[in-house]
């Protein structure tokens, strides 16, 4: 049986002791990165936020969350997380479960894994970190879970934009993000054997 492992901090996962690149790292080697746009000087201060975020929306999924402990700049988006679960009726089959691919050589831990309208994968972004490019994220994690759960397979792309006290839905149908992420993991291979992945 294999034996996969994520290690949260330094976010790195390995399959029978080998490390196998998570797909944030594909999609940086590949010049998209969700921090791109965002100024050196507030980019760690955006990174513990939109960290925060995930972690009190996955708490409050759990029933684990103490509520009165939460920050009041949290609140808000926690408020607009909870107000898509009740207008939609999401049902959650997974919440940040580390999966992996030996077909593609690739692991990453999707946000959920549900039910809206079909079965899919949904991806949970705070508004100023939200890129067009979740819809390729999104790719990589739907073939990983396909990979992985043959009998419980998902169709559907989903991203959860939360600001304050609202929310709004984008959904991705576009095929050919399987044939770009193929290529993105072909590229990625090319900048590690000519070691080109350190001088980004």
């Amino acid at each position: 049986m294999d034996k996969f492992i994520f290690e949260p901090e330094p976010h790195k996962y390995t399959l029978n002791g080998i490390v196998i690149p998570g797909v944030s790292e594909i999609l940086k080697a590949n010049g998209l990165d969700f921090f791109s746009k965002v100024r050196p000087d507030v980019l760690s201060a955006a990174q513990k936020f939109g960290t925060a975020v995930h972690r009190a929306t996955a708490l409050w999924d759990k029933q684990d969350l103490a509520i009165d402990m939460l920050s009041e700049p949290l609140k808000p988006y926690l408020n607009a997380w909870i107000k898509f679960k009740k207008d939609s009726g999401y049902e959650i089959w997974a919440i940040e479960q580390p999966i992996y691919s030996k077909k593609l050589w690739v692991a990453g831990t999707p946000d959920r894994i549900g039910k809206l309208k079909k079965p899919g994968v949904l991806d949970i972004k705070v508004d100023n970190e939200y890129e067009p490019h979740v819809a390729l994220q999104l790719a990589f994690y739907l073939t990983l879970w396909n990979e992985r759960h043959p009998d419980q397979k998902i169709k559907e792309r989903l991203a959860v934009i939360l600001s304050p006290d609202k929310y709004r839905i984008e959904e991705y149908k576009d095929p050919t993000d399987f044939d770009v992420i193929m290529a993105m993991r072909r590229v990625y291979e090319y900048k590690k054997r000519y070691n080109l992945l350190r001088r980004q």
